[in-house]
């Protein structure tokens, strides 16, 4: 299976919101909250700034080419606070959100960034695995059901796993 990111547009958000209204999605993106109705979702959207929002693909057999998940990097701080999450179920345990923020981080560090930063929810283990197999190091809970977690980056990092964007890099900046 092969795993690429790409930009995500608006004619992504009914998928986006779909995957998060799926119960076991949405468990571990936002504890104890909703999931957003539309109008609030396209509000978000519509609204985001100093972050880059990608959809990732992957690639089977059986398939072909096709959307699966989100990865994510808010860029307001020294480091960007990154998310991700595999929409499509029957690939949670494949490898799909390692390999897509392992191309994340490829290109933060490419931007420059030293470090990446994330935020899970202390029941979220799947995740905190993930992190922890991604090379992330808890730093400090930040509320009583949360935890921050850090990872270095290294200038040049895995140049071979920089997402195949056709020329889009430069869309993926923050807005101005």
């Amino acid at each position: 299976m092969e795993i690429t990111c790409r930009s995500m547009q608006e004619s992504d958000l009914p998928l986006m919101l779909a995957w998060r209204l799926n119960p076991k999605v949405g468990a571990g993106l936002t504890p104890g909250k909703q999931a957003p109705t539309w109008d609030e979702h396209r509000s978000w959207w519509r609204r985001r700034e100093g972050r880059v929002d990608w959809i990732i693909e992957a690639e089977t057999d059986d398939f072909g080419k096709r959307p699966v998940g989100s990865v994510n990097a808010r860029l307001g701080g020294l480091e960007p606070e990154i998310g991700v999450f595999v929409g499509e179920t029957t690939l949670w345990g494949r490898g799909v959100a390692r390999a897509a923020i392992d191309q994340l981080c490829a290109w933060l560090a490419a931007q420059g960034h030293v470090a990446v930063v994330a935020t899970i929810a202390k029941s979220n283990e799947r995740s905190r695995r993930l992190l922890q197999g991604c090379g992330f190091a808890r730093v400090q809970a930040t509320a009583p059901d949360t935890i921050r977690v850090r990872r270095e980056l290294r200038a040049g990092q895995a140049a071979a796993n920089v997402p195949r964007h056709r020329g889009v890099l430069s869309r993926l900046l923050p807005r101005e």
